[in-house]
């Protein structure tokens, strides 16, 4: 248990410092929505009114 924490902590704290290299060397990085935000909107949809 211990182990697959500690590696699922390290690939964050991995995938952190990439990010942060490719936004400062100009690459614009995509991100996923939240587990909570897979609205339409999300999705890149327009809202309907009324």
């Amino acid at each position: 248990m211990a182990k697959a924490q500690s590696a699922e902590l390290m690939a964050s704290i991995v995938a952190e410092r990439l990010v942060a290299r490719l936004e400062r060397d100009g690459f614009v990085v995509m991100r996923r929505p939240g587990l909570g935000g897979h609205s339409a909107l999300g999705r890149g949809f327009e809202p309907r009114s009324g």
